[in-house]
């Protein structure tokens, strides 16, 4: 739960950056929680997330249906882990 709350913060923070810079500030704030033996999962996460939807979109949709953007976020970490 803690990423959920710190992305639109990392997202303020990036978002008069390129959309490449805020890829990877969200990346980074994707996985700095994430223990050694999760780092692959939460890395393959960001990374699928980032395909799926701009960083604006993932914004928009953790401050607008929370509910959704968990149902993909297990859609996607069901993905990472197959």
């Amino acid at each position: 739960m803690k990423k959920i709350l710190l992305i639109p913060i990392l997202l303020i923070l990036v978002s008069c950056s390129g959309e490449s810079l805020e890829k990877t500030g969200f990346k980074w704030g994707w996985t700095m929680d994430c223990s050694q033996e999760e780092m692959k999962l939460c890395e393959c996460q960001a990374d699928k997330l980032l395909e799926k939807f701009s960083v604006s979109e993932l914004d928009e949709l953790i401050d607008g249906d929370i509910d959704l953007f968990i149902s993909e976020l297990e859609e996607i970490t069901k993905e990472c882990e197959g």
